[in-house]
């Protein structure tokens, strides 16, 4: 990132980033605090619990507990049955008439697929989901709670569809799913397994998958297999991995957003970064999904563009609203 700055020639360096990308940025703030000139940093994990963890318990458990992934998602899921249970069928294709029932419609959708695979539609090319497979999908049409159908995101109603065609689904066996490393592992696990503290690798993992069970529901355990083979991971990256400070006094202040609902880094982890910078503001969007660039804020899009350009943070405690909210 640095050698870009000076490839283009910049005496400082602009910056917006989502999601990990905000983790670098935080990274780079501390590693070079005096050639910030801007920096938008936007749904972020907690630097600390993330990189180390900020309890010496925390070395047990995987990197997506200790900065609450698994809460986050489980507190989404609950906001969305609960607003695709208030919603007409005609919005939210998987409501059940109230909340309560839709919650109920859920947990029986899980434990059909815990007796076996469905398989949803025919023809060349029908998909199956067991209930692994299922959880993941649900974990990651989470992200996007706004449709925006320029960058193919269908919202919430789209989960409420996906959700409901395993409803609809013939409730006969299935073949098994075939098993195998999805495209991209092996390059998402080289950076979580070096840029961040794991279990050793004796650890426990049901056991911890039961434990994220047991404060997160159906969606905890998803969190703690996306690290599991960090417990065999060949390379030690330890000696070069950048674990603090990140309190440097930067040049310029550090904007950081982020969403109340986000489903991924939860709220709390952006509220850490930005009270552990040394001149952090935060920015709060009192909205749902991952980042607020992936779910809009035209209220927060006014206040990065005015600190973007101009050095402007938003007042103290402010709070947007988000330009769309789900089912309506």
């Amino acid at each position: 990132m640095d050698l870009l700055r000076q490839a283009v020639g910049d005496r400082g360096l602009s910056y917006l980033a989502t999601s990990y990308g905000a983790y670098l940025g935080a990274t780079y703030a501390n590693l070079f605090p005096g050639r910030v000139r801007a920096m938008v940093l936007d749904s972020a994990a907690d630097p600390v619990a993330w990189s180390t963890g900020r309890t010496p318990q925390d070395g047990a458990l995987p990197p997506f507990l200790r900065t609450g992934n698994d809460l986050g998602s489980a507190r989404a899921l609950d906001t969305f049955l609960d607003r695709c249970g208030a919603a007409a069928p005609a919005n939210c294709a998987f409501s059940a008439g109230s909340p309560e029932a839709t919650r109920a419609k859920f947990t029986e959708l899980m434990n059909r697929l815990d007796r076996g695979p469905i398989t949803v539609g025919t023809g060349p090319q029908p998909v199956t989901h067991d209930r692994a497979t299922a959880v993941s999908a649900v974990a990651r049409l989470l992200y996007a709670a706004q449709p925006l159908p320029q960058f193919g995101t269908t919202g919430w109603a789209g989960l409420g569809r996906q959700l409901q065609s395993l409803w609809t689904a013939p409730d006969t066996p299935a073949a098994p799913l075939p098993t195998g490393a999805a495209p991209g592992q092996t390059q998402v696990l080289g950076v979580l397994c070096a840029d961040t503290a794991n279990p050793p690798a004796g650890a426990d993992y049901p056991a911890l998958a039961d434990l994220a069970r047991s404060r997160s529901g159906d969606l905890g355990p998803y969190w703690v297999w996306q690290t599991q083979r960090c417990a065999g991971w060949p390379a030690e990256a330890a000696r070069d991995r950048y674990d603090g400070p990140w309190d440097r006094r930067t040049a310029a202040p550090v904007l950081v957003v982020a969403n109340t609902g986000d489903p991924v880094w939860p709220y709390e982890g952006s509220r850490a970064l930005a009270d552990t910078l040394a001149r952090g503001r935060l920015l709060t969007v009192d909205g749902e999904g991952h980042t607020v660039l992936g779910n809009p804020s035209g209220c927060a899009g006014g206040y990065e563009e005015r600190y973007l350009v101009d050095g402007e943070l938003p007042p103290r405690g402010r709070v947007c609203e988000p330009d769309q909210r789900p089912f309506q």
